[in-house]
Order: C-alpha cells, then structure tokens, then sequence
C-alpha cells in the first residue's frame, strides 16, 4: 500500500462536456453528440483519457493489481474499469421492438409522482450533472441516438436523519427501468441476466457484524475492539456505465434529456 500511495497517478483531463443544464452547456453537448454521429460509443471513444472516461476515478490497473490483486472478482472490476459496466440481457429486444418502446415512452412522458414537481426536478437532476454523474442534451435528439431507449422519472419521499437526530422529509430522483410499455419485457431490468454478474450481499449486515465481533473477541481476550461506520458517498455512480448501457438509462424531463454515463 505504501509503494502505490507514493507512486506517481496521472491526473485525468478535463472532458469536453459541460456538465450544466443552461442552454449554452446543452447546445455544446448537443454539438458534440452531432459530431460523433448521435453513437454514444464513438461519443465516449473521442474523450478517453479524460475524466468521463471508464476508470478514471480509479489509479492504474497495475497499482490496484498490488492492493486487491487477489480479490476473486478483480479481473471482473478489471473489465469495468476499462470498458464500463455494460447490460447483460437474457433477450436483446430488436431494433423495431425499441424503437416501438422508445416512442411509446416519449409520448407517455414520467410518473404522476413527477407531475407538478418540475422545480424539484429540476433541483435535483442539475445536482447529478453537476458532479458528472448525468450528461444533459436536448431531448429532441433522443430519437436519432443510436440504441436509446428512456424511462419514466418520478419522485420519492423518504426520511432522512439531520446532525441533531431529528428527522427530515427528502425527496428523491428516481428512474423506473423496470416500466415498460410496449412489452412485458421490454425494461431493461426484465431483460438483465442476473446469472451474469458476481453476487452481491446486501442484508444481513448486523447479524454478520455481531458474529465478526465475538469471532474477535473468541480470539482477543482482553483486548478493547473498535468499530467504526462509513459512508461511500455516491458509491453507486463511480463507475461508469459502457456506452450501450447508457443510452438505455435515459430520462427525459421538459426539453432536457439526461443519461446515466457514470453510475455504479
């Protein structure tokens, strides 16, 4: 760990996109989309080495390699880092069957939850442009991307805890890629291989902490155990989506269009 934190890591260069949601930003975006053809891939391809391109929140491959190199599932994050996570579908729909979808859910527009919540929209779809996580262009290009496909948003409510303990209603972004229109399954989550990707374990969680902890003290008598809590913020949107993935994670919201180029 000493030898990679002290070794040399290239800084990304700063991408072409403009990453706001005012007209100028938008109108470049949509300038550069125009450039590469509306190919999301070839949108991607022309600004590798900057920082939308896949890995770049990460060091060099061979200084993870000496940190995590044994992980089981390193060459898989390997093949993430370097070309993105991609969808890995049970059925690819054919090229009729999405364009049916796509305009199917363009004239239907978003979820009721969203209807007359447009300011806080607004709000929260500009803060993940403007971290980088979503690429805004003109929703009228939609149609001519190369296999786009869009998804309704919508609003949640949730409590959220403040500093003083108290609790606090929030509103969330969401993006329902399991609603189709046109077919039952037509959504993206319909179609995901699950079999596909590594497992993952999400519950359970204090139940495995209490065992971990009398494993420690079974083993250290005596001995004061700490524990500590911590919170990766954004973990879910630090890697970047492959070009084909995010063509098919986009959100329409007045005239602006926003795809998911950078989301765990």
């Amino acid at each position: 760990i000493k030898e990679v934190v002290e070794s040399e890591c290239p800084a990304p260069a700063t991408s072409e996109f403009k990453f706001a949601t005012d007209e100028e930003a938008v109108q470049l975006n949509d300038v550069l989309l125009e450039r590469a053809g509306f190919d999301f891939e070839k949108l991607l391809e022309d600004q590798r080495g900057t920082t939308v391109w896949h890995g770049s929140e990460f060091r060099p491959i061979h200084q993870l390699k000496m940190v995590i190199g044994e992980h089981p599932n390193f060459d898989y994050l390997v093949e993430i880092f370097e070309k993105g996570m991609e969808y890995v579908f049970k059925r690819e729909i054919s090229e009729p069957e999405r364009r049916a979808e796509l305009r199917a859910q363009i004239e239907r527009g978003n979820h009721k939850s969203a209807s007359g919540e447009e300011e806080e929209l607004t709000k929260l779809l500009e803060k993940d442009v403007s971290h980088g996580f979503s690429l805004p262009v003109s929703a009228e290009l939609i149609p001519r991307l190369k296999g786009a496909l869009v998804q309704p948003c919508g609003l949640a409510s949730q409590y959220s805890l403040q500093a003083d303990g108290t609790r606090k209603m929030k509103k969330r972004l969401t993006h329902d890629l399991s609603f189709a229109l046109t077919a039952d399954d037509a959504s993206v989550n319909a179609r995901i291989d699950m079999e596909a990707y590594p497992e993952l374990f999400y519950g359970w969680c204090l139940l495995r902490v209490i065992h971990f902890v009398v494993s420690l003290r079974a083993e250290n008598p005596g001995v004061r155990i700490f524990i500590s809590k911590f919170d990766y913020s954004d973990a879910y949107r630090r890697i970047t989506h492959a070009a084909r993935a995010a063509v098919q994670s986009i959100l329409i919201l007045g005239n602006l269009a926003s795809n998911k180029p950078v989301e765990l």
